[in-house]
């Protein structure tokens, strides 16, 4: 292999586990929001 084809191999090896991680973590902020937003909105409506 040459060296491009080595730095290559190196970047995709560090940013494709970065950018799983990314969305993954986009996933889990936008589900957060949601589950607080109902809980709160529940506990608001439970509260009249």
């Amino acid at each position: 292999m040459t060296v491009l084809a080595w730095v290559m191999f190196g970047l995709a090896m560090i940013l494709v586990p970065i950018s799983v991680w990314a969305s993954l973590a986009a996933l889990g902020v936008c589900a957060g929001c949601a589950l607080v937003r109902d809980w709160r909105r529940a506990r608001h409506n439970a509260g009249h």
